[in-house]
């Protein structure tokens, strides 16, 4: 069983504003909130399938929280920006 991340907090703040803030208890219990990412929900099927892509990349981030992958570098944020900006390119 992998040593759990030491608790402790960490917020990445995207260029158009987004926010995704990693959470840690120390203890094995790691959270993701995140503001701005995901479209309001609507009629439009593109919508729905946006914020599913969004869900899973949150998923990933996550796990890469978790497993101690260092999210506080600047090519990481900037593979995330990557990221939303073809999601949103694609489906947004």
């Amino acid at each position: 069983m992998p040593k759990p991340r030491p608790a402790g907090e960490h917020t990445i703040t995207l260029s158009d504003g987004a926010t995704i803030t990693l959470t840690s208890d120390g203890k094995g219990q790691n959270d993701l909130e995140s503001d701005g990412l995901k479209y309001e929900e609507d009629d439009d099927p593109q919508t729905a399938i946006y914020n599913a892509a969004i869900d899973g990349v949150e998923s990933l981030v996550l796990a890469q929280w978790a497993a101690g992958v260092d999210v506080t570098s600047a090519a990481y944020k900037e593979s995330l920006e990557t990221t939303v900006e073809a999601l949103t390119s694609n489906f947004g």
